[in-house]
């Protein structure tokens, strides 16, 4: 019997979905990334891996020059197969029919309409006044409601919004028609956020799936807004008949009052995995 279904409902099916997004990684990191304890992540690890969903292998992390190496784990192909491309083979067939009918520009325009669709649904879902942070981070629930396996992060050294896949439900798609694509893809997130998109397919690193990563402007990361500052108070004037006379100590004026600003929360992730 396939362990599939239970694994959808708990919290086993969130550890694969992480180490598909991640690549491979220490039970302690993995903790963090879903919020659970170190005890739980670890014993669940250890029973995915006993029913073959996970490998194990020491690794060494580059920050560490001394101690013993971590063990980390990763998705078996038996694990990967819980994460397949939708088949999209009816899809691909309208759409050779389609270039025979109308001939090559024929798939272009259909495909075109599809993502307009799309990008019309998405906008009506995602608030438009809201900060680009907020507008990126409901669009990276939306593709990862779609398989896409998407999720925001954020550059902490450049303040860059990136938004990283790791799923290709359109994987059928995409070796058909890669140019298209990649250009439909891009042009549905600018439509959506409003803002200039950049995509790169990133290199998959050892034990980690192809990603795809669409850049998008640096852009402060969810700040919450800042309460009115109040008009800086001038420190009070000295008397008119106040004077300066020579042995007198001198002292300074205070320094003015600066309007408090509400602190900016630390982003929660970086685009390394």
């Amino acid at each position: 019997m396939s362990a599939l279904p239970s694994l959808r409902r708990g919290q086993r099916m969130q550890v694969l979905a992480m180490l598909r997004r991640t690549g491979p990684l220490p039970v302690a990191p993995l903790a963090a990334r879903l919020g659970m304890s170190y005890m739980g992540v670890k014993a669940h690890c250890q029973a995915l891996e006993r029913d073959g969903l996970l490998e194990s292998a020491n690794v060494t992390r580059a920050e560490k020059r001394v101690g013993r190496p971590e063990l980390a784990y990763r998705l078996t192909p038996k694990g990967q197969s819980h994460f397949p491309p939708a088949g999209n083979d009816l899809v691909l067939e309208l759409l050779a029919a389609v270039h025979r009918t109308l001939g090559p520009a024929g798939p272009e325009k259909l495909l075109f309409a599809v993502f307009q669709d799309r990008s019309e649904r998405a906008r009506q879902a995602i608030p438009p006044a809201a900060p680009l942070p907020a507008r990126a981070r409901a669009l990276a629930e939306l593709r990862d409601a779609e398989g896409h396996l998407a999720e925001l992060r954020h550059d902490e050294a450049t303040g860059a919004l990136g938004i990283v896949e790791a799923g290709a439900p359109l994987g059928d798609l995409h070796a058909r028609f890669p140019a298209l694509m990649a250009r439909l893809e891009r042009e549905f997130f600018e439509r959506v956020l409003g803002v200039p998109v950049r995509r790169e397919e990133a290199p998959p690193a050892p034990g980690a799936p192809p990603r795809v990563i669409f850049h998008l402007p640096a852009s402060p990361f969810a700040a919450a807004p800042a309460e009115e500052a109040k008009p800086e108070t001038a420190a009070p004037a000295a008397p008119a008949s106040a004077e300066v006379r020579p042995g007198m100590p001198f002292v300074p004026p205070p320094p003015p009052l600066r309007p408090a600003t509400a602190p900016v929360p630390r982003p929660f992730s970086v685009f390394s995995p």
